[in-house]
């Protein structure tokens, strides 16, 4: 709007302009006259929007939000940016290595949620830019870069290794149970119940091998449960992933009698 910006003038023959010194990250409005032999403007184009690349980094990239095959993130909208270049590349495990990038997204919002993910961690560049009307993006060179993770999935492998006997263990009163090892969790929660669901306590632990429990609900004479989930740490707090199968267990029970079911 306002006055014109600026002008020059090129020879007949040619068809394209670089125009420099301008300032970065901002819209420019430029038109095209043909001039006649009088150098008086006879035909005037329809004007464009061009734009300029802003410089830095966007601030404060982090994650929000993860589910089983999505990553959300969110960002500070850099000066002079209207949109977003998104580059990301999943870490290959059988590999050990990373894989290929992938395709180009456009964020604009300083906010964006990948979906269609591997169960892997994820290596993210996003990359300040400003984008016409007509769809050109002038994108920075500089990116900020975080690695994040999708949500663990459900454990399975539960079983108890071994629960303490009096006479024979220094650890009785403790159970110790194992599963598989997730690879995106960063630690477990575990929760134990009655053998008829009324849950007695719940514990955070870092490992998955030989984990001991103890807790003075921890009873010999009955059968109980033990259900885990995994968990990713997103801003300060904890993200679960889904649970694991029941898995039913007795530390020591004595005096059990056998019963015929009914029915055989």
């Amino acid at each position: 709007s306002g006055d014109t910006y600026g002008s020059e003038r090129v020879a007949a023959q040619y068809n394209s302009k670089s125009i420099s010194g301008l300032l970065a990250g901002k819209s420019y409005y430029i038109r095209v006259s043909v001039l006649d032999a009088e150098q008086n403007p006879a035909k005037v184009s329809e004007v464009i929007e061009a734009v300029t690349a802003p410089t830095g980094k966007v601030k404060n990239l982090k994650q929000t939000d993860a589910g089983k095959n999505t990553i959300s993130f969110m960002w500070d909208k850099a000066e002079g940016a209207n949109a977003y270049k998104i580059d990301w590349i999943d870490y290959v495990d059988e590999q050990a290595a990373w894989g290929v990038w992938s395709h180009t997204k456009i964020g604009d919002a300083g906010t964006y949620k990948l979906s269609g993910l591997k169960n892997t961690t994820y290596c993210i560049w996003v990359f300040p830019a400003r984008k016409s009307a007509s769809g050109y993006l002038a994108c920075s060179s500089e990116y900020t870069q975080e690695f994040m993770r999708v949500l663990p999935g459900r454990v399975t492998g539960v079983k108890m290794f071994i629960s303490g006997i009096k006479r024979f263990w220094p650890e009785w009163g403790v159970a110790r149970f194992g599963w598989d090892k997730d690879k995106m969790a960063e630690g477990y929660q575990y929760v134990v119940y009655t053998s008829s669901g009324k849950k007695l306590f719940s514990e955070i632990t870092k490992e998955y091998i030989n984990v001991e429990i103890k807790n003075n609900k921890l009873t010999n004479d009955q059968f109980l449960k033990i259900k885990v989930r995994g968990y990713i740490n997103i801003g300060g707090g904890k993200k679960y992933g889904e649970w694991s199968n029941d898995c039913y267990f007795a530390k020591r029970p004595r005096n059990v009698k056998f019963l015929k079911a009914s029915g055989g």
